[in-house]
């Protein structure tokens, strides 16, 4: 038995503002750059506000002792690769969208706290 397009069933409709969080972490980005390179002080600073802001740039530290460009590059696409994750997990829907907020921040935390530690991966 053949379907027409009459006779499916509708599609759930996806949350709206799904874009909202990609768009909020573009716009924080700068931000967070700046409270970072004010925290590291030009190298002379204490680096914790940018160890909290930027955890898998600093844990690069423990890594090869520096940050590299590389690492640089992370630190600018974090927070967008975030928001990234979470309006990919709103369109599915808004509890999948709460838990993968949870799954980034517990990740996020394990990582500050790592870097505080000069954990060795």
């Amino acid at each position: 038995m053949a379907t027409t397009p009459d006779s499916r069933p509708p599609r759930p409709s996806r949350p709206a503002g799904w874009g909202i969080p990609l768009a909020v972490s573009i716009a924080w980005t700068p931000f967070a750059l700046l409270g970072g390179i004010a925290s590291a002080g030009m190298g002379h600073g204490d680096y914790v506000a940018a160890t909290i802001l930027f955890p898998y740039t600093m844990l690069s530290t423990a890594w090869v002792g520096r940050i590299n460009n590389l690492f640089v590059f992370v630190a600018v696409v974090q927070w967008p690769l975030y928001g990234l994750a979470l309006s990919g997990a709103l369109r599915h829907s808004r509890r999948f969208c709460l838990f993968a907020f949870l799954l980034l921040t517990m990740a996020h935390v394990v990582a500050v706290q790592c870097a505080f530690k000069d954990v060795k991966l």
